[in-house]
């Protein structure tokens, strides 16, 4: 399984990759955390985290990715700032991506308005820090459901009709 995790926060990513970590091996030690802060890829057991912090990186590792757990508002690429006005809802970019390859993508912000808007639209939408738990099991289930129903065999019935 590859997950990509889009946050441009590096104590978030931090902590997002180490749910994450946690999750799919639950011995993982937070001592081989420390170098996820400068690194965009981290192998767990037989997975991997994919770890991006601005849109370019995120649609650059996006062709690896089984699935996404995106931030809402992060910058376009590395050499814009906050400071400068860099910060943007790149979200639905990383979303129309993932929905052209078929992947699951949960959107996972602080931005409450923006959760709230985008559950109203049907999407996997969640709070952050509060419901970070519940986009990862989603994110997973939503993962483990595609790859059984593409791992299942086609019905001849079916498709002849």
């Amino acid at each position: 399984m590859k997950i990509l995790m889009v946050e441009d926060d590096p104590s978030l990513r931090e902590m997002l990759a180490l749910t994450v970590a946690q999750r799919l091996d639950p011995k993982f030690e937070l001592a081989k955390m420390e170098c996820f802060a400068h690194i965009q890829r981290y192998f767990v057991g037989m997975h991997t985290l994919l770890l991006a912090e601005n849109l370019d990186e995120a649609l650059r590792m996006l062709p690896e990715a089984d699935g996404v757990l995106c931030d809402g508002t992060f910058p376009t690429s590395g050499r814009t700032t906050p400071a400068f006005g860099g910060l943007r809802q790149n979200w639905p970019a990383v979303l129309g991506a993932t929905s052209k390859r078929g992947i699951p993508f949960a959107l996972l912000s602080g931005d409450d308005a923006l959760v709230t808007r985008a559950k109203l639209q049907g999407m996997a939408a969640f709070a952050k820090p509060m419901e970070t738990a519940s986009a990862i099991n989603w994110l997973f289930e939503a993962i483990e459901s595609r790859a059984a129903r593409l791992a299942a065999p086609i019905d001849q019935d079916k498709t002849a009709a």
